[in-house]
């Protein structure tokens, strides 16, 4: 009787030791903080924090049970290796059943070393533009460093640096050093720094200071080699940023003085400062050169126009019509001053490029619509009457165009065109085709391959074309991204 009584207590405490012990495995399985689904997503939520921030926005991150999959385009082996290391540096949970990340498989891949390795500055009165490439973020800081002992504090400079590797070899900081020292010393310039290259250019506010950057700049550091085009004091200037435009110098008359600002007025928008003076001259023939370019040139996006030694010298940065409009103009009107233009072309800002998620890779197809659709909004794609060429209220819209087509090179665009048989004319066939051409030849002339645009059959109307309500009944260009299925 008492061995069946111990039987008896024995199974009833197996029975609840089997009862506790599945409970307890419920509890971790269904209910605890480290079940599996529950740790995935705090796993998950964990490795999208350890990659948040300004660094990591070209990586993405997946969790597959306890292993993350990191994916993106890193600008530097540098950043692939941090971004691997802070998922992996994830601490787990707390438990028998708690842990961290237990691998990481690495989907990542890394931009070419740049070729050649491109840093440049832009200074136009007290403000200096940065662009091009550092390596991280602490050469970055370290650039800002010099700077802030050169005497320009944080609202004169504007940066616009990305990281790549591809540093040239030997001391490429200190040759940045020099460039934004010597830069600093003019009135308005441009530094640039190409592989072992150093380019400066620019005007200096005396020739005594013109003879010292001179002197400087033939000692570079040991591999790199200087080309220097230094003005001395100008006569007249003209000084562009995004927030205003300077004009300063001598004229020969207050009229002269009066005429440059209004033309200034009539075409720049944003405030124009007069800081021009009347003094008896020579020669005023150089006036009217001025006014020649100066519609021209305030288009830019910034720059110097300067009037020294008897010519008229343009340097800044402007996107394609710009540039191509100012040639034009100087080229038609002819003037007994040589006026010299450069512009290094820059796309047209758009702001679905500019609020787009910076992932290091090509923008989406939606990111490239939308911004396509934004630089047609900016004004129709019209041309002289009863000619293939385009007019010059087409500036902007090519220029949008232009940038949408560079920043998405892996997209097709078609260039549509239609007539109308209903129209105050009917537009001919062949005119029709011209213009169409026209514009492609214009895209292609600006760096556009010939593979990523294709012109469509000519249509009778305007069924489908878009943005066909900007453009008149004759004159039916429009451009639109190639849909997926088109092949």
């Amino acid at each position: 009787m008492a061995f069946k009584r111990r039987n008896l207590i024995e199974l009833v405490v197996l029975t609840v030791g089997v009862v506790v012990f599945g409970l307890a495995v419920s509890h971790a399985v269904y209910v605890s903080h480290n079940s599996s689904d529950k740790l995935e997503a705090s796993l998950q939520e964990q490795a999208e924090a350890a990659l948040a921030g300004d660094l990591f926005t070209w990586a993405s991150v997946r969790l597959e049970g306890r292993r993350a999959v990191v994916t993106g385009t890193a600008p530097t082996e540098d950043f692939k290796a941090q971004a691997l290391d802070a998922v992996k540096s994830i601490p787990g949970g707390d438990g028998w059943l708690g842990g961290g990340i237990r691998s990481v498989r690495d989907q990542v891949s890394v931009q070419p070393p740049a070729d050649p390795y491109e840093f440049a500055a832009f200074k136009t009165t007290d403000i200096i533009t940065l662009n091009g490439m550092v390596p991280n973020p602490e050469a970055a800081e370290d650039v800002s460093a010099v700077l802030t002992e050169l005497g320009f504090g944080e609202e004169d400079v504007r940066l616009q640096l990305s990281y790549r590797d591809g540093v040239p070899d030997g001391d490429w900081a200190q040759a940045i050093v020099l460039g934004l020292s010597e830069l600093a010393r003019l009135d308005d310039g441009e530094f640039r720094l190409s592989g072992k290259n150093l380019y400066l250019s620019g005007q200096a506010p005396n020739n005594d200071v013109k003879l010292e950057i001179l002197s400087r700049m033939t000692r570079p550091p040991a591999g790199y080699a200087t080309s220097v085009d230094l003005l001395g004091t100008a006569v007249w200037s003209a000084t562009l940023t995004r927030s205003e435009l300077r004009l300063s110098g001598d004229v020969p008359s207050n009229a002269a003085r009066q005429e440059l600002i209004r033309i200034a007025k009539s075409v720049y928008k944003q405030p124009v400062v007069d800081q021009m003076q009347v003094s008896e001259m020579a020669d005023s023939d150089w006036v009217e050169a001025i006014k020649v370019a100066l519609p021209g040139f305030v288009r830019y996006q910034n720059g110097v126009m300067v009037y020294l030694e008897d010519r008229v010298t343009i340097n800044g940065q402007a996107t394609a019509s710009a540039a191509d409009y100012l040639r034009e103009d100087l080229v038609q009107a002819g003037t007994y001053v040589d006026i010299v233009p450069h512009a290094d072309i820059v796309p047209l800002r758009l702001e679905a490029f500019e609020t787009a998620p910076d992932t290091g890779e090509l923008p989406t197809r939606q990111v490239c619509t939308a911004a396509l659709d934004e630089a047609l909004d900016l004004g129709p794609i019209n041309f002289e009457y009863a000619r293939d060429e385009l007019s010059r209220e087409s500036g902007r819209a090519l220029d949008g165009v232009l940038a949408v087509m560079t920043a998405c090179p892996h997209l097709i665009f078609y260039v549509d065109a239609a007539m109308y048989a209903g129209g105050k004319r009917i537009a001919l066939e062949k005119l029709t085709q011209d213009r169409q051409t026209a514009v492609v030849s214009y895209f292609i002339a600006h760096g556009v391959p010939l593979d990523q645009i294709e012109m469509t059959e000519v249509r009778t109307d305007t069924s489908g074309l878009g943005r066909a309500r900007d453009v008149d009944p004759d004159r039916q260009i429009s451009v639109r991204l190639r849909e997926s299925s088109d092949g």
